[in-house]
């Protein structure tokens, strides 16, 4: 359903904004048929060079610039989140050695 909102111009933004992040994502992941996977830099080309309906590259635009800003938030937290992991699996691994 979700597809035939994005192609609708008379949607309710929250379904062209979802439509938008959708396509965004589709072009971050690894898809062989869209060329694998791309930067920001090449999204944005995408974007603005082949032929979309006007809502669709305003949307697009909006959530590339979104995505962005918390990119790398995500990358930090990632981090975070496999330092506490490896932390942990430390103190285990040493509290495993220490019984023995």
């Amino acid at each position: 359903m979700h597809h035939q909102m994005w192609n609708d111009d008379k949607s309710p933004d929250e379904w062209l904004k979802y439509g938008a992040i959708d396509a965004v994502c589709s072009l971050l992941e690894d898809r062989r048929h869209q060329g694998g996977s791309h930067t920001w830099k090449e999204i944005q080309d995408i974007i603005n060079y082949e032929q979309r309906s006007e809502h669709q590259t305003y949307w697009m635009n909006w959530a590339v610039e979104e995505m962005k800003k918390v990119t790398p938030l995500l990358k930090n937290l990632e981090i975070w989140i496999s330092s506490l992991l490896q932390g942990n699996n430390k103190s285990s691994e040493e509290k495993n050695n220490s019984s023995n």
